[in-house]
């Protein structure tokens, strides 16, 4: 009999107490993660990926735990969301002084406009109410920058090709054909760094060894240290995309290529 357990590879359990980072009270973060959706199938692992990025917000972008909003799953629908960067961003915002942070974990879809929404827990795919029930991204810019904050970094693990995580179609309807098209550039303002999953027609998928999101997996193993390329105790969003961008392409087998919008040489991560 073949041994099948050696041939499958293992991955590092994630751990974001290795190595202290520098704190930032300047900092907040909004961590939404939604796995399971009300009207449309499970985005696997999505859930998890916010509940542990959130210990690597706190660990290693040093924010204050007070100073992070959390939403998973049912706690995320649009009503929530909406709350979350219209209000509790904005009064939890010194102008000109905080460090705005967002994770987002779960779908998303382009219209075929190429306009790209992320959808809450109760967002319906159907491209009538995408407007009442999801999020455009343009929106979540615009709704954040009137925070005036110093700057911005956004983290999305979401696709936009109207699949979920295990390439199954969003909706059951035999009528429904997602649109694989690349969203717009959506006019990010120039303190904003955005940091996808995927390319804008590419599929998002999981890391099914390590029960976590491909990206999600990689951009938190980045965290951890693993991305400092020039080993100067810190570590910039270009250095992160790098080695998410490389071990996403390995494990994907090239399929799904993880994306940097903005500033390549923001410092995310101070080790101490």
């Amino acid at each position: 009999s073949v041994d099948l357990q050696s041939a499958s590879i293992s991955f590092d359990r994630l751990n974001p107490l290795k190595r202290k980072a520098q704190s930032n009270k300047d900092a907040i973060a909004l961590v939404v993660g939604i796995g399971k959706y009300e009207n449309i199938i499970d985005a696997a692992f999505a859930d998890k990926d916010a509940l542990v990025f959130r210990d690597y917000a706190i660990e290693k972008l040093g924010i204050p735990e007070k100073r992070i909003r959390t939403l998973i799953n049912e706690e995320a629908d649009i009503g929530e969301v909406l709350l979350g960067i219209r209000k509790w961003i904005r009064r939890s915002t010194k102008p000109g002084k905080t460090d705005v942070y967002v994770f987002y974990a779960g779908h998303g879809i382009a219209t075929a406009s190429g306009e790209a929404y992320i959808l809450p827990y109760d967002g319906r795919p159907e491209v009538d109410l995408l407007d009442r029930t999801a999020l455009l991204q343009k929106e979540l810019f615009t709704e954040i920058d009137k925070a005036k904050p110093r700057n911005v970094t956004i983290f999305l693990d979401a696709c936009y090709t109207g699949k979920a995580r295990t390439g199954e179609v969003l909706m059951a309807d035999a009528n429904y054909r997602p649109t694989a098209i690349r969203p717009i550039d959506d006019g990010m303002p120039d303190n904003f760094t955005l940091i996808t999953a995927s390319s804008g027609d590419e599929f998002s998928g999981p890391l099914e060894e390590a029960k976590h999101g491909m990206f999600s997996y990689f951009l938190m193993k980045g965290m951890e240290g693993d991305a400092d390329s020039n080993q100067d105790n810190q570590i910039t969003s270009g250095e992160l995309h790098e080695y998410v961008k490389e071990n996403v392409l390995r494990q994907s087998a090239d399929k799904q290529t993880p994306e940097l919008q903005g500033d390549a040489d923001r410092v995310l991560v101070r080790f101490q």
